[in-house]
Order: C-alpha cells, then sequence, then structure tokens
C-alpha cells in the first residue's frame, strides 16, 4: 500500500485487498474490526462526496469571529466572506434590505459556484449587531453567535433578529468551552456546531473540545456492504482535538462575570500538576454575578457571604476569579487586590495556587512581585549568607525600586536610624486609614504592624469602612499581634482620643484624582454618606493636623501619605491644607520623597 489513493473508492479496494490477502494467509473469516485509521481515512473522504452545506453565521461586529481570516486558519479547503463591507456599500445607494439581500445572494451563488469547482467551501460571515434586519442567503444554514459579555445588551433584539430564518442554530457565547476547529473538514462542516459544546472565552479564542462522530449514515453503509460487514461491528469513532474538559454550566445562565479565560487556565495549570481540584463554578459565578450587581454596591460584604463557611480553598479560587475578571474589566487595584489576599491563604505546598497566582500577577504588569512570590518559599527555608545570596540574585532578576512603596516606607526608613526613644512607657503608632487593597507597594497596616512588633510600640489602626477593620483584626489574630483595629472616621477617633500621642500615620480619605472605581465610590457614599469630594479630602486631614497641634509628643512623626509639592512648592492632594497649617504651627518637614512628607515639631 505504498500509492496514495485518489478517492474512497481506491481505499475501499485498498482494504478489500488487504482482507483478502488476511483471508489467504490465515484461511479463517474476516478480522473482527477494521483498521480504525483506515475507517477515519475513508469516512473523511466519504464525506467530502457528499454536497456541502452553505453556511451563514451570523456574528456581532467587532468579535474575532466576524473576521474571515480567524475562520481561513483553523480549516482547510475554505474560503470565507464577509458581507459586512458589502451591505455598507449597498446601503449608501439608498437600496432597501430586500434588494441589498438580493444582490448579496446573487453574488455568493456565482462565488460558490466558483469555489465548488476548484474543490472549496464557503462560509459567509455577518456582522451584525441585532439593529436591523437580517441578511438572508438563499439555501444557507445560519447560525447565530450572541451574547458576547461585552455587547449583553444586544440579546433583547435576538428572537426579533432570528425570526426570518427560524429555526436556527443559536449558540451562547459564554456559555461555551474554548475550542480549536483544526484541520477537520468533517467537523467544520457540522460547525454546524449542533455537534460541537464550542466557546468563545474573554479573549476571544476557541478551540474544539470533543466531537463524536457518528458511525451512522451512508458513508458507513457504503463502507459496510464494501466490506461485507455488519455496522453493529464498528467502535464509535471519537475524535479529540484537546484535553481541555467541560466548563458549560447550564445551570449558571446569563452572566456578567469575566471568568472564562481564568476557569480555562486553572485547568491548564491543575493537568500540568497532575491534580484535580473541585471547584464549584457555579457557585463562583453566582456570587460574583450577585456581588457586581449595581454597579458593584457590598461588592466586598456579598463576596464574603459567598465564602462564608466554606474551606479556605473556596476562598482563594472565589479571589482569584474576582481578581481575574476585575483584570478583564480593567480595575488593576482591584484585581492586584483579591489576588493578594489569595495569597495570604495559599500554603508554601500549595504550589499549583502559587504558580495561578503568580500568572494573574504577570497579566496585571506586577511581573516582578511574582517572582519574589514564586520564590519566597525558597528564601524563607535559608538562613545567613545564602539567604543573602539568594535576595541578591532575586534584587538582579526582579528589582523592587524603593518608589514602589507608600508613605509608610518614609516612616520605617527613618525608624532604621532613628527608632524610637524609651521614654519610661509602651509608645503607639496610629494609622488613620486601613489597608483595603493587598497590592504590590501598598498593604501598609501589615508592614507597620510588622515593624511596631519589632520596635515594641502598640499600635491601631482606624477606619471608617468596617470591612477594612475586620479584615486587619482578622490579620492581627493570624499573626498573634496584639494590635487593634477600630472602626471610626479618623478626625473623630483623633479629636476623642485622650491621651498623648507618639506617632501617626495619615492615609484615609482619598483626593479626588478621577479614577476611582464605582465599587470604591460605594464605599464613601455607604459610609460617609457622599462620593469622593477633594474639599471633604482637605478638611478631613485638617481636622486630623488640629487635633495633633496639642496631642503629639515632643518627639513625635506625622507621616503623610499620597502629599507632595507641586512645581510651585505649593502642597497638594491630601496634604493641601493640613500640610500649610502644620508648617505654620511649630512643625517641620524632615524627609519627603515618594509623594510623601515625614513632619516633626520644630
Amino acid at each position: 500500500m505504498t500509492d496514495k489513493p485518489d478517492s474512497a473508492a481506491d481505499l475501499f479496494d485498498q482494504a478489500s485487498s488487504m482482507i483478502e490477502e488476511m483471508q489467504r494467509e490465515t484461511a479463517t473469516t474476516l478480522p473482527a474490526l477494521p483498521l480504525p485509521s483506515l475507517l477515519e481515512r475513508c469516512t473523511e473522504l466519504l464525506f467530502s462526496d457528499a454536497v456541502p452545506v452553505l453556511h451563514a453565521v451570523h456574528v456581532l461586529a467587532g468579535l474575532p469571529l466576524a473576521k474571515p481570516e480567524w475562520w481561513e486558519k483553523r480549516t482547510v479547503n475554505l474560503s470565507c466572506v464577509s458581507v459586512g463591507d458589502m451591505m455598507a456599500e449597498l446601503r449608501r445607494t439608498g437600496l432597501g434590505d430586500t434588494e441589498i439581500s438580493e444582490l448579496i445572494a446573487d453574488h455568493i451563488g456565482g462565488l460558490r459556484a466558483a469555489l465548488q469547482a476548484r474543490g472549496k467551501d464557503l462560509l459567509v460571515l455577518i456582522p451584525t449587531g441585532f439593529a436591523q434586519s437580517p441578511v438572508l442567503i438563499e439555501g444557507a444554514q445560519n447560525h447565530v453567535i450572541v451574547a458576547h459579555p461585552a455587547t449583553l445588551w444586544t440579546t433583547a433584539k435576538l428572537g426579533e433578529y432570528t425570526r426570518p430564518f427560524e429555526p436556527t442554530a443559536v449558540h451562547r457565547i459564554e456559555d461555551f468551552a474554548d475550542c480549536i476547529f483544526g484541520d477537520h473538514r468533517s467537523l467544520f462542516r457540522a460547525l454546524q456546531v449542533r455537534a460541537f459544546d464550542f466557546v468563545l472565552p474573554q479573549d476571544g479564542e476557541v478551540q474544539v473540545k470533543e466531537v463524536a462522530v457518528s458511525t451512522e449514515g451512508k458513508p458507513f453503509e457504503k463502507l459496510c456492504n464494501k466490506l461485507g460487514y455488519s455496522p453493529a461491528k464498528f467502535d464509535k469513532l471519537t475524535i479529540k482535538a484537546s484535553a481541555a474538559p467541560a466548563v458549560h454550566r447550564s445551570d449558571v445562565g446569563e452572566t456578567v462575570a469575566l471568568i472564562s479565560g481564568f476557569m480555562r487556565r486553572v485547568t491548564e495549570i491543575a493537568d500540568y500538576f497532575d491534580i484535580a481540584p473541585d471547584i464549584d463554578w457555579t457557585h463562583i459565578y453566582k456570587t460574583l454575578d450577585g456581588a457586581l450587581a449595581n454597579q458593584g454596591a457590598d461588592f466586598f460584604e456579598l463576596v464574603e457571604n459567598g465564602v462564608t463557611g466554606r474551606s479556605d480553598f473556596d476562598r482563594i479560587m472565589m479571589y482569584l476569579a474576582a481578581s481575574a475578571h476585575f483584570h478583564q474589566a480593567g480595575l488593576r487595584l482591584h484585581a492586584l487586590d483579591f489576588a493578594g489576599r489569595a495569597e495570604q491563604l495559599i500554603q508554601p505546598s500549595d504550589r499549583w495556587l502559587r504558580v495561578l497566582v503568580a500568572t494573574l500577577k504577570v497579566d496585571l504588569n506586577a511581573q516582578n512581585d511574582a517572582v519574589w512570590y514564586l520564590a519566597s518559599d525558597a528564601v524563607e527555608a535559608v538562613q545567613g549568607n545564602l539567604r543573602k545570596t539568594l535576595d541578591t540574585v532575586l534584587t538582579t532578576i526582579a528589582p523592587k525600586p524603593a518608589a514602589a512603596e507608600h508613605g509608610h516606607a518614609l516612616l520605617m526608613t527613618h525608624w532604621q536610624t532613628n527608632p524610637p526613644a524609651d521614654i519610661g512607657r509602651k509608645r503607639k503608632l496610629i494609622e488613620i486609614g486601613t489597608t483595603r487593597e493587598e497590592v504590590p507597594g501598598q498593604g501598609s497596616t501589615r508592614k507597620l504592624a510588622e515593624v511596631c512588633k519589632n520596635l515594641g510600640l502598640d499600635f491601631v489602626t482606624v477606619d471608617m469602612d468596617p470591612r477594612n477593620g475586620r479584615e486587619a483584626q482578622q490579620m492581627f489574630d493570624r499573626m498573634g499581634y496584639d494590635f487593634k483595629a477600630v472602626t471610626s472616621k479618623g478626625e473623630d477617633f483623633l479629636a476623642a482620643y485622650d491621651g498623648e500621642i507618639d506617632f501617626v500615620f495619615l492615609d484615609a480619605y482619598d483626593f479626588d484624582h478621577g479614577m476611582h472605581s464605582e465599587i470604591r465610590q460605594s464605599r464613601y457614599e455607604k459610609f460617609l454618606g457622599a462620593r469622593i469630594d477633594e474639599e471633604a479630602c482637605h478638611k478631613m486631614h485638617l481636622d486630623c493636623a488640629e487635633s495633633l497641634i496639642t496631642k503629639l509628643a515632643p518627639d513625635g512623626l506625622i507621616c503623610f501619605d499620597d502629599t507632595w509639592q507641586d512645581e510651585n512648592g505649593n502642597w497638594t492632594a491630601k496634604g493641601t491644607t493640613a500640610m500649610p497649617f502644620l508648617l505654620a504651627n511649630g512643625f517641620e518637614v524632615i524627609r519627603k520623597e515618594n509623594k510623601a512628607a515625614l513632619l516633626k515639631r520644630v
């Protein structure tokens, strides 16, 4: 069998010759089953002899599937044409929809005939927003790709759009798993998607998960007749182009959580580490969808409710899914925050989860932090010179510039060379503005708590958002620190404080830089009754400064975060009014860098 067959008939002849040869050699009955590879080749050729079906795919404009090149590079013997540009040209002539459809149909018909003469099939792409009547291609089987997360509003018009050619194949993109059609012509003919369970995840790529090829029908009957076999003797054939598991969950329904790509990544990493985690994706979807409603108001509480009573692993996966969603939504700060919260719960032995977190950090342009996170267990495992060497190597590979740290670093750096003096009592640091996001360069509450523990200081963190205080207190308890988190407005806490105040880090009310997310704005509306306001920010910090004038210890320190001088030397952002007030009332700046300022009494 060295000659290359040209047709199904040639393959049949080869099969018959081979079987006859086997019969002569063994003088027994035919083999129980033919060679699977021969069957697949015969099936492919037999399908290619069938009359091809013309398929028209209606797909939302702007998606990768709306471009002919997307399809052509994933199939063979296929030419793809988009009628989008043609429709636009014809509409500019003032023609009606019916006339346009007739002209396009004529053009498609001629093109199809010319391609079939060359052994090629034709796929017609019809970009649509469901805002106009569909272009109908005579004799075509229509398929409608709908409900991409970015254009959910269009689904309401789907029924009206598809009515002229019902029944039709309608496919909801966010419900499908990632698939690639490869070079299987027969599979593509089925695209026909009735035979596929496929999806378009958020990044727009698609892969074939699994397609069962029917062993019924004329092709197999012809083969059976030629070989003298009963169809019942044939095994069912299955073509698998990817080992990706099914991620379609029919009980999820409509969703605004953008995590389909994250689900695929979880599967890939888990497969690499040869583990099979039990993940309740339905619960994750429903929790995030509910939390994202109403522009994310009460988002944090609803997510926490979704993990209450569940395992640390469930909590980790919920946080990482939230991180992936915020990355897709373009909210980097929230994405980094949830990745950081998951990171705190992951054990060094959970290598696959550490790798998963690192990939999210890389997505979020925190590559250096990803390197340190992956290597942190190795660094912690050694001491002495070897540890210093590892730190040096890692710093060379992934430097951590001081500019990445916020104002708390200014206070900690000062204490390295000027530790707090012993005055016969335990001294205290008060942080006004508890950490909200666990992101690289921030996390002041944890870092200041560690420094206070090492220096023998007491520590109190104050914030108007009870969620921030609750999480800080839980962190203190986990770390074994006898520190307190207080829920209060910072200016009220300092005004009511009875006693001498040693050190204060002011990092509370945000200044209005115009880039705050709706979720953050909703926290201000809920606990302060209004959205972030520049004047309110300045007043809050001035109120704090007025209390500190009389209550700060003689050698006390005040550290302002998010405060700097403009080109004219004027203080701006959080310290716009508080800094001039303090400087006019016996204070001086002893350090200023990285948009932060450290002050002491003159």
